[in-house]
């Protein structure tokens, strides 16, 4: 497993975010706040599928909202820092854009 610094060597956004996301779900969440614990679940499935090529035009827009109910409802600073990092992640929104819309990622790194 890539630790985050090796993530945060990454060009693709979508790339950066699933090894973010699936870092966090090994180490850091405490397993006590089912949103957070379902949040980000759906969000490495999600991540996942764009990497694949198989992501969808409302992908991005459910990213959004899970990234709007984690903020609203976990109980922890881990969950309001992952919540954050979504939010942040999704300003790229052209790069998420491209791996639903063009099956492509301009990083050449997902797809491989």
């Amino acid at each position: 497993m890539e630790s985050i610094k090796e993530a945060e060597n990454k060009t693709c956004q979508v790339q950066k975010s699933l090894e973010f996301f699936s870092h966090f779900l090994q180490d850091k969440m405490c397993g006590k706040c089912l949103p957070c614990m379902y949040g980000t679940e759906q969000i490495i499935e999600i991540l996942q599928k764009l990497i694949q090529g198989e992501g969808e035009e409302n992908d991005t827009h459910l990213l959004r909202l899970i990234s709007s109910g984690l903020e609203e409802t976990v109980r922890c600073k881990h969950g309001r820092d992952a919540a954050a990092v979504l939010t942040s992640s999704l300003l790229f929104e052209e790069k998420y854009q491209e791996h639903w819309e063009e099956k492509r990622c301009s990083s050449r790194v997902s797809f491989q």
